[in-house]
């Protein structure tokens, strides 16, 4: 036997799949066992019946000129035609066809359907007879998948499998092209396939072209793409001299072909050596052989998938696989900060994520070490599972440090314990199979038993230990592995990039995974989140749940969910007669918030925050455990401990939990409201959550006191109006030419920002660690400068009121409106102004080596970057903090208000508002707003290039497509000088072509389909 054939016997993992070879073997060679026989005797029953005229030579003429048993459309073509005809006879013409065909096939030669039905292992057929089954294997098929789920599993069924259906169930039967559709169609059916064909070794006997058909050639297409290489070996049983013709044909797929003898008459006694005896294998109640290994896997592998918080998003998950449920772990050589580091640094050495499915292949021992509360159980478990598949007769065992308990023999104890309760061994005593051992939460300082556990890793049988530990003990674990005498290997667990994020949204919502991806990678960074797989599972979970992924969705509430479903909202277990509930701790939680506030401190002694505790539970006549509270609340991930200290896992935490005492407690809110800078977050979080508090509007619109009139900067300069001309940008893009080796803007009709650029959000995301901010600012709020200190007033007063979007006092949030417009103008002009800001841009283009080798260019790229970053701070600002919907309305009151008619200036900042908004016909509504607005720097040179990125890439609704574009050809007319309307004309048919040709080279870069010539916008 091929020794890869008797590993795979030797794990007992095998599925016979039998094919139409048996049958004809088995009748003798009946005609009706075959292909071509059952087509003949169809087309000789229908012509009984009287087929319509010239029907029978037609397809006479394909079995005589055109079949091909090894060319499936000819077989199918000619097959579809005989069910169709016979069908056209009567409703029961095609039924009774296959009982008296195939239905009364006779055994002539019984020794190898004897030999089959003997195997202790799934037996699976693709014939519609029933000559394989007796009392003892009875038949089932695909249209029922609960069988085939038991056949397949092997614990409590000894059916055969029909794969293509049995004549007894004629609409099971799969004979032509549609039937072949509905069998593809049917998610059950092809799940089961791929798991069978995934876990499971399959031999394939009595089969010629069968495994050309549609449902086993995408079968077979899928596992060869899927798994390179693959785990599972796959064989194809023939005889000796089609041994090297089935090579060649097999030798892109992961099937073997491995012969049984010279003669057909040899195949029964090859079978034998599958016929294990008593003693030598273990079986199921069913008398099917166990696979201790697989079963294991897949025991494994469900668990994961019950742990995954995507799962909760999907309508299915036990018939998903975990990969697409469970994305790998991010696994560094060094620890994360030094990876982020290494990556800000320009000319430190470039650091690479490892493949950690690389990383299971070799070595004794993998010391795997992440910081707290960042996925290393989940990381551990998707390793062990990884490298157990990898190895193929190793079963996966996963171990908690805290259950070895023992003195002696510690970790062994643990490990038998596991098997014994997932019934890999079935005695404690039992010899254990070859296993990976995963070991979570290993701690070198637990004295004694930290020894003995590695003294047991060293003399451990498993083929592949990891070891999970603590980022900072890592060291001392390596250390001691090392004196001992054992190789190891150091990985880090890191945080996930922007890229990682948009594939944990593709597992739990593929039609907008991108929209969910952002609104994730927003609340991140607005609300500093560690960036682990279980934050981003949990907030996925709450936007696809929620619904919640619009663009101007409050982040306030997006975080409330999220900390809801850590605190055990919706969790049905939960009776608030029995103990806490979410809403009570909650109540907990907030009076903690208010102590640690009034204290001036983000953290306090676990005494401290036991004794808060207990001021809660007194106020409301409580009696429960403090301690056990506590220990509840770092467990769900909302309280850390760091020592003797306890503290709100996240600053956002206590911000958000400030807040809702705020709600309950006027004194509470006084105290933040008399320091609104300082405690800014918690009162956006507080408007948010109040929603109508107009007081809080009124006194924060006091911070913008008026000063006096100050000079506008750059970013808002008259340009002179150009010559009209067109710049070659396509040669430029194509040659790769950087932003600041082009012509300026100023100087050309067309922005030349448009061409794809590199994705500065993620390159700013990914440099970025998630290390959490204190909770409140480390300088008084009036010693930071002047624009910044305007700037992070404009950002709170904005938040409030677009928050509090049930104040009814429409006046009073018109004036703040109108008022805050004003003031983000200023803003632009404050940071221009700044030193420190000043500084900052010199610094930036030499960091960015922006300036050319002599010099020469240094005052261009300097004046226009301390104009371009101003107001790109202002429009993000204006985006994240002011733009919604719910203040659109008052918004146009401002704008068509003729009584107090809104700066120029504010005009620009309401262009921002609807641009970041988004809403469907929005480049019309800034095409009314800068339809008489002149040739500024700021509309010329940087709203401009926006707008033309927007047309080119696609980021508008097609109905607003025309208007954008026409936005775009109504600004570069404002800034140029024509002769006559003539070349005003030629000027805007050549500026059209050429952003529509951009859009064209943007559109095939991002793989659409050749657009239509309506999509590219109008040709007037």
């Amino acid at each position: 036997m091929d020794h890869r054939l008797q590993r795979a016997l030797e794990r007992k993992n095998l599925v016979f799949i039998v094919g139409t070879g048996y049958s004809a073997a088995a009748t003798g060679g009946e005609k009706h066992a075959t292909w071509r026989g059952l087509i003949e005797n169809g087309i000789a029953k229908a012509e009984s019946l009287g087929s319509k005229p010239g029907w029978s030579d037609t397809v006479r003429g394909t079995l005589t000129y055109g079949f091909d048993e090894n060319d499936m459309d000819s077989v199918l073509s000619a097959a579809a035609s005989v069910v169709k005809e016979l069908k056209r006879q009567g409703e029961y013409v095609y039924p009774k066809w296959l009982q008296e065909t195939v239905g009364e096939l006779t055994v002539v030669h019984p020794l190898l359907g004897k030999q089959l039905r003997a195997l202790p292992f799934p037996l699976l057929t693709t014939n519609y007879d029933e000559l394989l089954e007796n009392n003892d294997r009875r038949g089932t098929d695909w249209t029922n998948p609960v069988a085939m789920q038991r056949l397949l599993a092997g614990a409590d069924s000894r059916d055969v499998g029909h794969l293509h259906g049995r004549w007894s169930n004629p609409n099971s039967v799969i004979f032509s092209d549609r039937h072949y559709d509905a069998l593809l169609a049917s998610d059950a059916a092809q799940a089961l396939q791929k798991a069978a064909s995934s876990l499971k070794s399959l031999v394939y006997v009595g089969f010629g072209a069968g495994l050309d058909d549609p449902n086993f050639s995408q079968l077979i297409g899928w596992h060869r793409s899927q798994f390179i290489p693959s785990a599972v070996d796959h064989f194809r049983l023939c005889r000796e001299d089609e041994l090297e013709t089935l090579r060649v044909a097999h030798a892109n797929d992961q099937i073997i072909p491995i012969s049984y003898g010279t003669n057909y008459s040899e195949l029964p006694s090859f079978l034998e050596q599958f016929t294990l005896k008593k003693g030598e294998i273990e079986l199921s109640g069913a008398g099917i052989a166990r696979d201790v290994v697989g079963e294991a896997q897949v025991d494994f592998a469900q668990d994961m998938k019950g742990d995954s918080i995507i799962g909760d998003a999907l309508d299915t998950v036990e018939d998903r696989p975990v990969a697409e449920l469970i994305r790998p772990p991010v696994l560094l050589p060094v620890p994360h900060a030094e990876y982020i580091k290494a990556k800000a640094e320009k000319n430190s050495e470039r650091i690479e994520r490892l493949d950690p499915a690389e990383e299971v292949t070799g070595g004794d021992v993998l010391v795997l070490a992440a910081e707290e509360n960042t996925g290393l159980t989940t990381a551990l478990k998707w390793l062990t599972l990884e490298a157990a598949n990898y190895l193929v007769g190793a079963s996966p065992i996963y171990v908690s440090f805290g259950a070895c308990k023992k003195r002696v023999g510690p970790l062994l104890e643990a490990v038998r314990s596991e098997a014994h309760s997932r019934q890999i061994i079935q005695h404690r005593v039992d010899q254990l199979p070859p296993y990976v051992l995963g070991l979570d939460n290993y701690s070198p300082f637990v004295d004694r038993l930290s020894d003995a556990v590695l003294e047991e890793v060293r003399d451990s049988d498993a083929l592949l230990t990891i070891i999970g530990c603590v980022q900072g003990t890592e060291e001392e674990v390596v250390d001691r592995l090392e004196r001992m005498g054992v190789r190891t290997r150091v990985r880090y667990l890191g945080k996930l990039s922007s890229a990682d994020i948009r594939e944990y949204a593709r597992l739990a919502s593929p039609g907008n995974h991108l929209e969910v991806a952002k609104q994730v990678t927003v609340m991140l960074q607005a609300e500093n989140l560690a960036r682990t797989p279980f934050t981003v599972s949990l907030l996925i979970s709450v936007l696809v749940q929620g619904g919640k992924f619009a663009a101007n969705a409050s982040q306030t509430s997006i975080l409330d969910d999220y900390i809801g479903l850590l605190l055990g909202r919706g969790d049905p277990h939960e009776d608030a007669r029995f103990g806490l509930d979410q809403t009570a701790r909650e109540a907990l939680l907030s009076g903690l918030a208010q102590t640690f506030v009034e204290a001036g401190v983000g953290g306090m002694s676990e005494l401290a925050v036991q004794t808060s505790f207990a001021n809660t539970f007194d106020k409301f006549g409580w009696d429960e455990s403090t301690a056990e509270v506590l220990k509840s609340f770092v467990d769900r991930r909302v309280l850390r401990r760091r020592g003797n200290h306890i503290e709100f896992a996240r600053s956002s935490f206590l911000h958000i939990f400030a807040a809702k005492r705020a709600t309950h407690d006027r004194a509470f809110r006084e105290t933040l409201i008399n320091r609104p800078l300082y405690y800014s977050a918690a009162l956006t979080d507080y408007a948010a959550l109040y929603r109508h508090d107009d007081d809080l509007l009124r006194r924060l619109r006091a911070l913008l006191s008026v000063e006096a009139e100050h000079e506008r900067s750059s970013v808002f300069e008259p340009l002179a109006l150009a010559d009209p001309r067109i710049e070659d940008l396509a040669a430029n893009a194509a040659e790769g030419v950087s932003s600041h080796d082009q012509p300026s803007t100023s100087d050309s009709d067309v922005p030349l920002s448009v061409e794809k650029q590199p994705d500065w959000s993620d390159e700013f995301f990914d440099r970025a660690d998630d290390v959490d901010l204190p909770p409140f600012p480390t300088v008084h709020e009036d010693e930071v400068p002047t624009s910044i200190q305007l700037l992070r007033t404009l950002e709170l007063l904005s938040t409030v009121l677009r928050d509090s979007d049930q104040i009814e006092d429409l006046p009073l949030k018109r004036e703040v409106l109108h008022e805050v417009l004003e003031r983000w103008a200023d803003t632009m002009d404050a940071i221009h102004d700044d030193a420190s800001f000043v500084e900052f841009i010199g610094k930036l283009i030499v960091d960015l080596e922006l300036v050319a080798d002599d010099g020469s260019d240094h005052d261009e790229i300097f004046t226009e970057y301390s104009r371009a970053i101003p107001a790109a701070v202002v429009m993000s600002a204006v985006g994240g903090t002011l733009a919604s919907r719910k203040l659109t309305k008052i918004l146009d009151q401002i704008m068509s208000d003729r009584d107090n008619p809104a700066s120029e200036e504010s005009i620009i900042v309401a262009c921002f508002f609807q641009y970041s908004l988004g809403e469907p016909g929005w480049p019309g509504r800034v095409m009314t707003l800068l339809h008489d607005r002149g040739n500024i720097w700021i509309i010329r040179n940087f709203f401009l290039n926006l707008l033309a990125y927007a047309y080119s890439e696609d980021q508008v609704d097609k109905a607003d497509a025309d208007d954008l574009l026409e936005l775009c050809l109504m600004i570069v007319e404002h800034g140029s000088r024509y002769q006559d309307e003539p070349e005003r004309r030629r000027h805007r048919d050549s500026v059209r072509r050429d952003i529509d040709e951009r859009r064209l080279k943007a559109r095939v870069r991002a793989g659409y389909s050749k657009p239509s010539a309506d999509s590219l916008g109008s040709a007037d």
